[in-house]
């Protein structure tokens, strides 16, 4: 029963927290927040291991710019669908993707 209250309270306290803590709790357990924009103010969000691996972008709106939230020691690179590279490190707004397209595919690895 304690097990029960416990387990709810905490859930409870995790659904509760703000989109802006959630991305701070995610980084600093060693993850980069990347925010896609496309036209319309519409917008993506989505959280990436730093791991030198590569994971797709769930989403298949054309962007036209990404925002970032990664810690100091970390990059990421976000690949289009039609050749496009951006580069992103810290806290960075709005950089541009040209020309905007469909995003695929990012990798975020650590400085060594």
């Amino acid at each position: 029963m304690q097990f029960t209250l416990f387990a709810a309270a905490l859930f409870a306290g995790l659904a509760a927290a703000s989109p802006a803590e959630r991305r701070a709790n995610e980084v600093r357990n060693g993850g980069a927040y990347l925010r896609f924009w496309a036209a319309a103010e519409n917008i993506h969000e989505q959280y990436f291991a730093i791991d030198g691996k590569e994971y797709p972008v769930y989403s298949d709106l054309s962007f036209t710019s990404i925002s970032s939230h990664i810690p100091p020691n970390a990059y990421c690179t976000s690949y289009g669908i039609d050749g496009s590279v951006t580069y992103l490190a810290g806290d960075a707004k709005d950089i541009p993707i040209g020309p905007p397209q469909v995003q695929k595919r990012v990798r975020c690895s650590y400085y060594y």
